[in-house]
């Protein structure tokens, strides 16, 4: 997943150093046509007290890839509030403010878009965060008329107490593609959360999204996510992290399915987990809402596939509307999750259980024979499971 480097560099000021408290940014710089090349907004080096905001870097050729800061932000220096554009017929990469956002920099409220016809990558902050390093607020878009995109709503890697968050990402993807609403990893006291993460399909395969990160450990946090698939195709989505171990803590996430289209033939998957797949260690998460997709088959879990004895998980809702198709919730605890079915017309519990039927797999509620909920492992539900009104 690179932020690639690709020679010639050009910079909107100079290479080299801005330090001090240089003030700097309302750079407005772009590539020539069809040549492989990096543009930089501003220096290889942003440090000390020095600032460098607002800059337009644009890129459009056979390889780019573009960088709205400098290729490393340190020590208090400051940059964010960028547009970023990386367009090419290769592969192509956009972050918004740095290659490393190191120390106790500052970035974030970027604009930043990757299109390509190969792979593109586009970075909300940076490719690293770590250190104090702040950024997020940024609205993030990777595309792929061909091949798989890639988004980060702040960086690939985020390590000691960097902090980004309150991204919104939106992949398009012709293949695979998949987006993180925070970064591929969170580790020690990193933090995130509260991202909005998107995904449509140009007739594409699996989509994956990631409320914060693919890995939360040590201390990380973030949560308060909301996850939407609008994809033709199956998606995967984790609310947090595809794994939280360690200390981590998420949760209180919304997922939203995809549904069916037109296309009778297409079958459109959704597999939802409100935390994440793993759920090790002390980790915490839970509170999540998981709103099945219409005509699609679902299969949901509120908190976690895996659970250690340690980890903690909460109640979690889960929200059916008429059409809803196929659908199974893995891990439904009686007496503690709910069925939200305000959609459907039932007057009351006694009304719902006409359509109750115990098999070997578990409960399973048939509204009609394109229409279903199976409860997996469950052979008994009370009243107050239920939400009508």
């Amino acid at each position: 997943m690179p932020l690639n480097i690709i020679q010639p560099v050009i910079y909107g000021v100079h290479p080299g150093r801005i330090a001090d408290n240089t003030v700097t940014g309302g750079v407005t710089i772009s590539a020539p046509d069809l040549t492989p090349v990096t543009v930089v907004g501003l220096s290889d080096v942003l440090a000390g007290f020095a600032s460098g905001r607002g800059n337009t870097v644009s890129a459009e050729g056979f390889e780019d890839t573009s960088i709205g800061g400098s290729l490393t932000v340190k020590d208090f220096a400051q940059t964010g509030n960028n547009t970023v554009f990386a367009e090419s017929k290769g592969p192509a990469s956009a972050a918004g403010d740095a290659f490393t956002l190191t120390g106790s920099a500052r970035g974030g409220h970027n604009t930043v878009t990757a299109m390509s016809n190969a792979d593109s990558f586009a970075f909300g902050d940076a490719q690293n965060m770590n250190g104090l390093a702040q950024g997020g607020h940024n609205n993030v878009t990777a595309e792929s008329s061909q091949q798989s995109a890639t988004a980060f709503g702040d960086a690939q890697t985020m390590s000691g107490h960097a902090q980004g968050g309150h991204n919104s990402v939106t992949l398009v993807s012709a293949l695979e593609g998949t987006a993180y609403g925070d970064a591929l990893a969170m580790s020690q006291f990193a933090s995130g959360g509260h991202n909005t993460v998107t995904a449509s399909t140009l007739e594409g395969r699996v989509q994956t999204l990631y409320g914060d990160a693919g890995t939360m450990s040590g201390h990380a946090s973030g949560g308060g996510n909301t996850l939407t698939a609008t994809t033709d195709t199956s998606t995967i989505m984790f609310g947090d992290a595809g794994t939280l171990k360690g200390h981590a803590r998420g949760g209180g996430n919304t997922l939203i399915g995809s549904s069916a289209g037109e296309n009778p033939t297409v079958r459109v998957t959704n597999t939802m987990y409100g935390d994440g797949h793993d759920l090790l260690d002390f980790a915490s998460g839970g509170g999540n809402t998981l709103v099945s997709g219409q005509s699609a088959e679902d299969t949901m879990w509120g908190g976690a596939a895996v659970v250690s004895p340690f980890a903690t998980t909460r109640a979690n809702s889960f929200v059916f509307d008429p059409g809803n198709g196929h659908d199974t919730i893995m891990d439904f605890r009686s007496g503690r999750d709910h069925i939200d079915l305000q959609g459907f017309d039932f007057a009351s519990f006694e009304d719902l259980q006409q359509d109750f039927h115990q098999t070997p797999a578990g409960l399973e509620i048939v509204f009609d024979t394109a229409d279903s909920i199976l409860l997996s492992g469950v052979d008994h539900v009370v009243a107050k499971d239920f939400i009508f009104t």
